[in-house]
């Protein structure tokens, strides 16, 4: 049985008002080409779907899921790092819905504010159907294989926002249309690391 269900979804996300208000300091840009510089094999891809069907559609089924299966989990490390740095929870498991709150209540804490605006981020363009399982799991073969992208939204996000004012909701604003600029700093690198050109110039690591 294949575990890739369809779901085309409308996107959800929506784009930062003034991009030129924020700034990737260099030395994260710079760590950020680690990812163009490096590759993954198919096994590795496999692996990462777990895809087992080995067929003619293997290839591009698996290129195709984990350009999807990558950005969900680069946008659950984007979250996690942005919350960490505000004083927020963590983010629920991972859901498919892209749902919106249109209205936030006068009487919102901060933190509630924050939860009703961090689904106006997401990426909502997804081709398939993710569970929580496989996010997890993508997340952690990220930090593991590239720490970098922890790393760049955590530094950024440090860059541009000394924590010393007090928390409101025009900051949050702020810190989210950040997390934006940073997300998308890496998200062609991520759809680079499928392309199936670059499968193919990759060679296996030896063992050491």
């Amino acid at each position: 049985m294949s575990i890739f269900s369809r779901s085309f979804q409308k996107s959800a996300r929506i784009w930062s008002r003034d991009r030129s208000n924020f700034e990737v300091p260099d030395v994260v840009m710079e760590e950020l080409e680690k990812i163009s510089e490096s590759c993954l094999t198919f096994e590795e891809h496999k692996k990462l779907a777990n895809d087992t069907e080995n067929d003619a559609d293997q290839l591009y089924r698996v290129l195709h899921f984990n350009e999807e299966l990558l950005k969900a989990a680069t946008e659950i490390i984007g979250f996690t790092e942005l919350r960490a740095v505000l004083g927020f929870s963590p983010p629920k498991p991972w859901t498919n819905s892209n749902e919106i709150k249109s209205r936030v209540p006068a009487n919102a804490t901060i933190e509630q504010y924050y939860n009703a605006n961090e689904s106006r981020h997401r990426n909502g363009i997804l081709r398939y159907s993710l569970e929580d399982k496989q996010v997890s799991s993508a997340v952690k073969f990220l930090d593991k294989r590239f720490p970098v992208i922890r790393d760049a939204y955590t530094k950024s996000y440090k860059h541009n926002w000394d924590g010393k004012k007090k928390i409101d909701r025009k900051i949050v604003d702020y810190m989210l249309d950040l997390y934006d600029t940073v997300y998308d700093s890496i998200e062609f690198r991520i759809y680079d690391l499928t392309r199936r050109s670059k499968i193919e110039e990759c060679k296996p690591k030896k063992d050491t």
